[in-house]
């Protein structure tokens, strides 16, 4: 099932020398956001239908989230 976010994700579990990126991509597979924080902003983002993916040197997981302000 999806997750219901409205302003932050906060990326927990993630060891300081882990290297890591973060791509918020819409249905269309577009990057929107594209970064190495551990807390994201995504109060720009319109509401709808997103793909967080979360990729390490060793595995990619995505996870499917919806944004409602």
């Amino acid at each position: 099932f999806p997750v219901t976010i409205a302003r932050k994700i906060i990326v927990e579990g993630i060891t300081p020398i882990q290297n890591f990126q973060i791509k918020i991509l819409n249905i269309m597979g577009e990057v929107l956001i594209l970064t190495k924080n551990k807390e994201i902003d995504i109060s720009n983002l319109p509401n709808g239908v997103y793909f967080l993916n979360f990729e390490t040197d060793q595995f990619i997981s995505s996870k499917k989230i919806v944004v409602q302000h």
